[in-house]
């Protein structure tokens, strides 16, 4: 039932990701609007998020850390379609994500007696972002800072 409810709900906040990114690159004269894109978009970002969301809570099942990562899933699955339309990372979105995840992850390591620990992620989040603060220092036409702040985000989970 957990999986069902999960991929329903991937498929659900899949159908929102257009208006989401709509919303994100407004002002940006570069940005080609999902909307434009035709209707196939949000199912194609719904279908997605629906696998995504539904392998998750196979894997993970009734643990505090799910609810985050569902959430994660899709704020991840918005910002893949910002990038692509406007080929940056904007703040509004990244900082919010970082600051979700460690305060999530904070409140799941309380919460649950198993599982990771919020060191490791924590950890994991330095390392990552350091990583790409590197990279970003010695090709910043390669690599954004948008990047390394959304690495910040992707090595706590994988912590």
């Amino acid at each position: 039932m957990l999986v069902i409810l999960a991929g329903v709900y991937g498929l659900i906040a899949g159908l929102a990701a257009p208006r989401a990114v709509d919303f994100a690159t407004a002002g940006s004269s570069s940005a080609q609007s999902p909307a434009r894109r035709g209707q196939g978009y949000g199912l194609g970002v719904g279908g997605l998020l629906c696998g995504v969301c539904a392998s998750t809570a196979y894997q993970v099942g009734w643990r505090p850390e799910l609810v985050l990562w569902l959430a994660s899933a899709w704020l991840l699955a918005v910002l893949a379609c910002v990038d692509l339309a406007v080929r940056r990372l904007p703040d509004l979105i990244t900082l919010p994500l970082a600051a979700l995840v460690v305060a999530g992850l904070a409140l799941a390591s309380q919460l649950s007696g198993d599982g990771g620990s919020f060191g490791a992620a924590v950890l994991g989040g330095g390392l990552l972002a350091g990583g790409y603060f590197l990279l970003f220092l010695a090709v910043p036409d390669g690599i954004g800072f948008g990047d390394v702040k959304t690495a910040l985000t992707t090595g706590a989970i994988a912590g």
